[in-house]
């Protein structure tokens, strides 16, 4: 019973559309200045052209236009 209830309480902490408290929120802000920081961020128009080149994705495709 108690590794039913501490997986639910993981899935309830990991749930990206959780509703969270404005301390909540500070906090991870506060989390993401300190990686930025310590160099553990990318812009995200880096990590997109890696994800393109990767996957053979151009700029210039269009889905089917």
């Amino acid at each position: 019973m108690f590794i039913m209830a501490s997986i639910i309480q993981m899935m309830v902490e990991n749930d990206p559309y959780a509703t969270m408290r404005e301390e909540e929120i500070l906090e991870k802000l506060k989390r993401a200045r300190e990686h930025c920081e310590e160099g553990k961020c990318r812009e995200m128009d880096q990590v997109v052209s890696v994800l393109r080149e990767k996957y053979g994705l151009h700029s210039d495709y269009c889905g089917g236009c």
